[in-house]
Parts: structure tokens; C-alpha cells; sequence
């Protein structure tokens, strides 16, 4: 990989991606492209802008916002007559994104990005094999940033960002927030799973993330957060999933600047729209003490009365209340409001919430061991 700072490769950007907040992003974007040969980012506008070619002696120009980045070195593309271990890039545009395989004429074999390997770009050429998380490729010697593969449950791989760039790096992402492109009011299957895709959105599975902390809460959790202002805030936490029925979750705030506003949630089990029989909360007008101890409630799931002549007060889940996304919310009953200091399941922009953060753009929650 090949990086000049402050160049931009004019005339050959066959697309322009925005809202893209970071140059391992970009080169993910890039990496799952066949015709993707060199890209410019520019940070402060979040811009990523993919290339068909190369430079020339005479294509590159001057723009301080940029940073100009070949993917790989252009001495390396050679014709080959079948290494299909590597990306290859096809002149005549046919090509094959499932396997990365090209017709018998007319294409060249190029080398992955320096330090990736594999048929997507999404092995390490550190480590042998596929490891279990973004630490254990860092600790093999992979140092860039990037989206790599996984393998937590011997099923099957998935594919994460890894960020080895903050605080030492190590970093695996299991959540991404950007732009509202993918729900987040899913069931509770679906967050078992996880769902979403590393090119814009995503949740890793909270089987995953069980499995990456190892069923203890000795890790640590980084949330990152942006608002539409460029503001830049960030939590670290003590965290982990420590069983995986309900996986409940701990959370032992460490620092950061954005304030502590998981502790409220420590220990409590993660619900859905589909799977909220432990909680309810209640609207402020009407909640009162005398209701939570006498019990005297019900949802649209089921009802309760420790007297049946006594008058049963209404209520929703809190995830029904948080438009049906999943999350550590707090159990038992409670006020609406009380549900959770923060929710980064919920809808994007307005509804995204953490303590007196307000107008949320983008979010990273990140786990390292």
C-alpha cells in the first residue's frame, strides 16, 4: 500500500461514498471491489472516493483534504495463469464477486492491500488461519486497520472491523451506527445472530459477543460517538456477556468524556420487541409506588392483579417504548423514561441517545480483551 498525504487522483473516481468516517473504512469499501485499483479520502469531509486506475507522473494533483492511497503496488499486477489465492481485477468486467474468480482471457492477478490476504481481502497474512478476534490478529503482528474474518462459534466466519489504530488497537467493532440504513427494531433471533453488514451498519450477534468475552466481564467495551457537529466523545468499560440465556451484561464505567451512562444497566438481561416477559415500564402520569409494590399492571403480553376488583394500569415493554429496537434495558417495572439512560439499538439520528449527548451521527461500540 502506497499513501501520499495531501495528493488526489483526479478523473478516474468511479464512485464517491460519504458519511464514510474512516480511511480503514474507505480501504474496506475498496477491498470488495473488483474495479477498485487506488482511492482519495478526505477525512474532514468524509469522503470516500474509489478509483479505476492508478496514478500517472501527471494525474495526481494538490488538495490538502485528501489522502491519496494505492491498494496495491502497481509493479504487482502481473498476468498469472490461475492463482486464485488473491483478488484479482478483470479488464473486460466480467467478473465474479462470490469466489473471485475471472474468465480465461483477457485479466490480471493483483495482490491484496499490504497485510490482507485471502479470497475477499479478509484474512490476515500474519496469522495462519482465521482467529477469533481482532486481538489475537494484532497479537500475530497484523498492525492495519481493515475488515477482517472471525471465527467464534465454529459455524461459520463473519467478517468484522478491526480497529488497530486506537489506544494500541485490538479492537474488535461489534456494533456500527452511521446512517439509519439498517433496523434496528429486530427480534430476538435476529440479535442472537447479529445483522447488518460491515460496509455501513451493524450487529455482531450477541452469541458472538458472548463468545468474545468469554463469558466473563474482564474485557473492555469503548463507546465512540459522534454528533452532526463533528464532536467526538468516548466511554470505556469493564464489560462482558456472562451467560448466554438472557445474556446479561456488566458494565463498570472506567473514563472517557462522554459521562457514564451503561453502569445504569449493569446486569440486567437483554430484551426485544418479541422477548420482554421480565420488565414494564409506565408513563409518568401514572406511575406511582403503590403500583410497582401491589404489582397492579399489564402489557399487551400479559396482565397481573394481586386483587382483581383493584384497577389495572396499562403498560409497554421498554423496547416497545424505544420504537422495538433490543437492549440491556432495566428490569422490573419502571417509568418509560427510566428504561435506560442510553439506547444505541434506537432508530438513527433523533431517537439515538446518551445521557445529555443529543443529536448522535455515528456510534462504534468496541470490544478488546
Amino acid at each position: 500500500m502506497i499513501k501520499q498525504n495531501g495528493k488526489r487522483l483526479e478523473n478516474q473516481v468511479i464512485d464517491a461514498v460519504d458519511e464514510t468516517y474512516s480511511l480503514a473504512e474507505c480501504l474496506a469499501l475498496c477491498t470488495r471491489r473488483y474495479d477498485c485499483k487506488s482511492l482519495n479520502y478526505a477525512e474532514r469531509l468524509s469522503m470516500c472516493e474509489i478509483n479505476s486506475e492508478f496514478e500517472s507522473s501527471e494525474s495526481l494533483s494538490d488538495d490538502q483534504q485528501y489522502v491519496y492511497v494505492t491498494t496495491v503496488d502497481t509493479d504487482s499486477c502481473e498476468p498469472s495463469a490461475g492463482n486464485f489465492s488473491e483478488c484479482c481485477y478483470d479488464v473486460t468486467g466480467s467478473y465474479n464477486l462470490q469466489d473471485r474468480s475471472c474468465p480465461g482471457s483477457s485479466f490480471q492477478w493483483c495482490t491484496c492491500m499490504d497485510g490482507f490476504t485471502g479470497p475477499k481481502c479478509t484474512l490476515s497474512s500474519s496469522f495462519s488461519g482465521i482467529a477469533v478476534s481482532c486481538q489475537q490478529y494484532q497479537d500475530a503482528g497484523h498492525d492495519l486497520s481493515g475488515v477482517l474474518q472471525i471465527d467464534l462459534t465454529s459455524i461459520a466466519p463473519v467478517d468484522v472491523i478491526c480497529d488497530m489504530d486506537t489506544d494500541d488497537g485490538g479492537w474488535t467493532v461489534i456494533q456500527r451506527r452511521s446512517d439509519g440504513s439498517c433496523p434496528f427494531n429486530n427480534t430476538w433471533d435476529e440479535y442472537v445472530n447479529g445483522f447488518g453488514s460491515v460496509d455501513d451498519e451493524y450487529w455482531l450477534g450477541l452469541e458472538n459477543i458472548y463468545q468474545l468475552s468469554e463469558g466473563s466481564a474482564n474485557g473492555v467495551l469503548r463507546v465512540e460517538i459522534t454528533d452532526y457537529s463533528g464532536n467526538e466523545y468516548y466511554a470505556t468499560y469493564s464489560f462482558g456477556i456472562v451467560e448466554n440465556s438472557r445474556y446479561r451484561a456488566r458494565f463498570t464505567h472506567i473514563e472517557g468524556n462522554a459521562g457514564d451512562s451503561l453502569s445504569y444497566n449493569d446486569n440486567q438481561p437483554f430484551s426485544t420487541r418479541d422477548l420482554n416477559d421480565d420488565l414494564l415500564c409506565i408513563d409518568d402520569e401514572t406511575f406511582n409506588d403503590e403500583i410497582v409494590d401491589e404489582k397492579m399492571f399489564s402489557s399487551s403480553d400479559n396482565s397481573s392483579s394481586d386483587n382483581n376488583e383493584e384497577e389495572v394500569v396499562d403498560g409497554i415493554s421498554c423496547s416497545e417504548y424505544s420504537a422495538g429496537t433490543g437492549w440491556w434495558f432495566k428490569s422490573g417495572v419502571v417509568r418509560c423514561i427510566d428504561c435506560s439512560l442510553t439506547n444505541l439499538n434506537a432508530p438513527h439520528a433523533a431517537a439515538l441517545k446518551w445521557g445529555s449527548i443529543q443529536n448522535i451521527k455515528q456510534i462504534e461500540l468496541k470490544y478488546r480483551n
